[in-house]
């Protein structure tokens, strides 16, 4: 008699096994298209063949299409469990954390995840532990792929505040008259943006090739955080003038260190005790390089942001005398209406950046101090600032081709968390875009069109009514925007927002309200120390 001993399989054989099966498997799902599952479905409806020989013919899972004639799915429908929450509720909750981030108060993925674990118990859906797994959230992502973590820019609240419509659309218009009246619409070479940016001598490291996983990787810098202000001045035909240097310092002896016969070829420079630049380093830019560079043509446009040292009275005095309009830009909004701060900026210090990296690789004992800081702004400058970068800020601020609608729905929605309330508690958006695009639509000397900037509370209603109960909107009423400012909070409509939910079941939502016995923070250019008196101002367009 033979007996024979099998040996048991080990968990790691087992495992291995079962992977290499579910592969099999998976190479052999959907080997057919939503057109022949569609073809076999009709087929054998209309009775002119079998489930068999339907299945055969056009090559398709028997089984699925047997549970599709059951009903019991649909062609597009995704393999897998259901989602917890339900497809409906889950795409509602991502368009709500989208809309979020659009308006700058997005959710983190703590936020995101506590807000799920609420919602899902309003619906009394339990998940394992309590609250959402990361194999729930991987797999989250993998089912909604507009969903991305992604780390926003910093923006002052400030900023959010003054990027108002009708006061965007007041700029284009001034802007638009003034490049009528002054005939340089058409003549790129005659509109100037100026704006200034600083460069660190320790530069920001870049990327570089590692072992995956390390957890320490450095990168060797300067140590020294000195800062240098470069004023670039750039027009819309791409040309540009020698950019002007402020070192810190007293004294000219600040600049003894400097190369400057490294720096690019006609750069100024001037010394200020803050290393920024200053009311009369303005006017010494602007007749010492400015005006040297600009040809004889009469009359330009030079358009810039209202810093205090570009509006005083010696330099709007200098620009009258030499038939220079200036044009200032809304008060805080230059990230989105100044060509330089658009792209031509970040382009450059990438490129500085890489400079500096370049060379403490090449020479690991050298750092960067004031002895070739020449060398590397200059070399930064001539690949980064370039024709092709300085026409797409202009273009992309709408200056020229002039094009108020460049400017992206985007920029003004954040500024739809600020709503003005009167003492009767009566509720009146300042930045109401149904009657904004009404405006901008009757006949007016500009008519700029920005689009809607949110879709119509009715088509929200239709969309929403059928999934979320009273108990979802009251909890999107709690985390929607509470907390964030400091201020008391009014029941009211914001039908025109994005993320409103406000007339489900007739459940209104907290909105941020700012009492008018409050000041308001002022959002024109306007403060009490005015450099520019009422005579000369009529020579600068005052746009903010």
């Amino acid at each position: 008699m033979f007996v024979f001993w099998h040996r048991k399989k080990s968990q790691a054989t087992v495992m291995k096994e079962k992977m290499r099966s579910t592969e099999k498997a998976k190479r052999h799902r959907f080997q057919w298209t939503a057109e022949l599952m569609n073809a076999a479905y009709t087929a054998v409806v209309q009775g002119t063949t079998t489930q068999r020989q339907a299945a055969k013919e056009f090559s398709v899972p028997r089984s699925t299409l047997q549970k599709l004639l059951d009903g019991k799915t649909h062609i597009g429908a995704k393999p897998g469990n259901k989602p917890l929450l339900g497809n409906v509720i889950e795409t509602k909750l991502v368009e709500y954390a989208v809309d979020r981030a659009a308006m700058g108060v997005g959710f983190g993925k703590k936020q995101f995840l506590d807000y799920a674990t609420q919602l899902a118990s309003k619906h009394k859906i339990k998940f394992k532990a309590g609250k959402p797994s990361e194999k729930w959230w991987r797999l989250m992502k993998k089912r909604n792929e507009r969903m991305r973590l992604r780390k926003p820019e910093a923006t002052a609240a400030v900023r959010h505040m003054c990027m108002d419509f009708k006061k965007v659309q007041r700029y284009f218009e001034a802007l638009h008259g003034l490049l009528q009246k002054t005939g340089v619409s058409e003549c790129p070479k005659r509109i100037w943006n100026m704006d200034e940016t600083g460069l660190q001598l320790e530069h920001k490291p870049q990327r570089v090739i590692a072992q995956k996983g390390v957890k320490y990787l450095h990168a060797r810098t300067s140590g020294n955080r000195e800062m240098l202000t470069v004023i670039a001045c750039v027009n819309a035909a791409g040309d540009r003038i020698p950019p002007h240097v402020i070192a810190k310092g007293k004294t000219n002896r600040a600049l003894h260190g400097f190369d400057v016969q490294s720096a690019p070829q006609g750069t100024t420079w001037s010394v200020s005790s803050s290393g920024w630049t200053k009311q009369g380093i303005a006017r010494l830019w602007f007749e010492k390089s400015f005006l040297v560079n600009i040809g004889d043509e009469r009359p330009q446009v030079l358009i810039l942001d209202g810093h205090d040292s570009h509006n005083f009275v010696e330099l709007l005095e200098v620009a009258m005398a030499n038939q220079i309009e200036i044009v200032e830009l809304p008060a805080h909004t230059s990230n989105w209406l100044q060509p330089c701060d658009r792209t031509v900026f970040k382009p450059f210090k990438d490129a500085y950046n890489e400079a500096c990296q370049d060379l403490m690789h090449t020479y690991p004992g050298t750092t960067i101090g004031h002895a070739n800081f020449c060398g590397l702004l200059a070399k930064a400058w001539n690949k980064a600032i370039t024709a092709e970068n300085i026409k797409s800020g202009f273009r992309a601020c709408g200056i020229y081709p002039f094009n108020p609608a460049q400017v992206p729905q985007e920029a003004f929605i954040p500024n739809t968390l600020y709503i003005v309330v009167d003492n009767n508690s009566t509720v009146t958006d300042k930045n109401d875009v149904s009657t904004h695009a009404s405006d901008m639509t009757n006949s007016q000397p500009l008519q700029p069109d920005f689009g809607a900037l949110a879709t119509t509370v009715q088509d929200q209603q239709a969309d929403l009514s059928h999934t979320l109960s009273v108990a979802d909107v009251s909890l999107i009423n709690e985390l929607d925007t509470s907390n964030l400012l400091q201020v008391s909070l009014a029941e009211v409509d914001v039908a025109n927002i994005d993320i409103s939910y406000s007339d489900l079941d007739q459940t209104a939502v907290p909105v941020q309200r700012v009492d008018s016995s409050t000041p308001v923070p002022r959002q024109d250019n306007t403060t009490e120390q005015q450099h520019c008196p009422p005579e000369l101002a009529l020579h600068a367009v005052e746009l903010s």
